[in-house]
């Protein structure tokens, strides 16, 4: 979400709301502050009040103009292999599935991501449900995947909130691109 930020504010407007944020960053990285609620208070700063409309058509521009350049190459080659082999490709992120699902649906694989709240068309700054972080991602996964059914359940991570779907998996690559 902060490339997606920097994209829609600039970055003199993302660094001054950084500095906003930076006492919860602070309290999150201390442990006082949860996940959640510096995802929300990250979220209300930079989209809270913005219409979901104007929102769908920033992420539309940030797919198009920057997100290919922050997919390391190997990555999207391996996610290519899988998807050519058959295999069931799922995003499973944090991110909100507002700008990764389009980026998902154009490399025909499954998106599961955060949800965000709006309230008369407009995003409220909060997130629907919880952040798709850590033991998170494993019960979204499993509404739609039971991991016992394939013969191999692969995963790869980049960020501590992927260790919870590393300890499923039959192999985990962590930061493999990276």
């Amino acid at each position: 979400m902060q490339a997606l930020a920097r994209y829609g504010c600039g970055t003199a407007g993302y660094l001054v709301r950084m500095g906003i944020l930076f006492p919860w960053l602070v309290l999150h990285v201390l442990g006082l502050y949860s996940n959640q609620k510096t995802k929300e208070r990250f979220l209300k700063l930079f989209f809270g009040g913005m219409p979901l409309e104007d929102f769908g058509s920033l992420c539309f521009s940030f797919n198009k103009d920057e997100l290919n350049k922050l997919i390391y190459p190997a990555a999207l080659a391996s996610i290519e292999e899988y998807r050519k082999a058959g295999d069931r490709v799922l995003i499973i992120t944090a991110s909100a599935e507002n700008w990764v699902k389009p980026w998902c649906d154009a490399c025909q694989v499954e998106c599961i991501g955060s949800k965000l709240e709006t309230k008369d068309g407009k995003l409220t700054g909060r997130l629907l449900g919880k952040n798709c972080y850590g033991e998170e991602k494993v019960r979204r996964l499993l509404e739609v995947a039971d991991p016992k059914m394939y013969d191999e359940f692969i995963v790869y991570g980049d960020s501590r909130g992927d260790y919870a779907l590393g300890q499923i998996a039959t192999r985990f690559y962590y930061r493999q691109f990276s």
